[in-house]
């Protein structure tokens, strides 16, 4: 699925950690420094033209937050986040190594990381917001 294999894929390239640092679809409170991914929706799959429509690429989009109690720690963990996935182009994406994974065609930055404003515990928050292009998860 799209946030394990992203939450997967910023692991393995060193941003953090799944279940310690780096979270899916929700930011528990503790602690305070964490990057978490969220689905935001995206644009309508691509189909085939054959005899048969079939969704030939779907197209999501996700959110990343960061989040920390020092401003310059959220930023550079966002901006860690942000090279990691703009780099994602012509590759496959697994939730795990046993996972088939996905084919990402493409993870388009909608702009550059941007200061969200801070959360009920005046934790900064820095986020961006990014288009994919991939397969069909399975």
């Amino acid at each position: 699925m799209l946030l394990d294999e992203v939450a997967r894929h910023l692991q393995d390239d060193s941003v953090g950690t799944i279940g310690v640092n780096i979270f899916k679809s929700y930011s528990p409170n503790s602690p305070d420094t964490t990057l978490t991914v969220y689905e935001t929706g995206g644009f309508r799959p691509q189909d085939t033209f054959g005899s048969t429509c079939e969704v030939a690429w779907e197209n999501p989009s996700i959110q990343i937050v960061s989040r920390s109690t020092d401003y310059e720690t959220a930023r550079r963990t966002a901006e860690n986040a942000y090279r990691s996935l703009i780099s994602v182009t012509n590759e496959t994406l697994k939730a795990s190594s046993s996972d088939a994974g996905s084919f990402y065609l493409r993870i388009w930055a909608v702009q550059s990381p941007f200061r969200l404003g801070v959360d009920e515990n005046e934790r900064n928050l820095v986020a961006c917001n990014f288009d994919v292009m991939k397969t069909l998860s399975t």
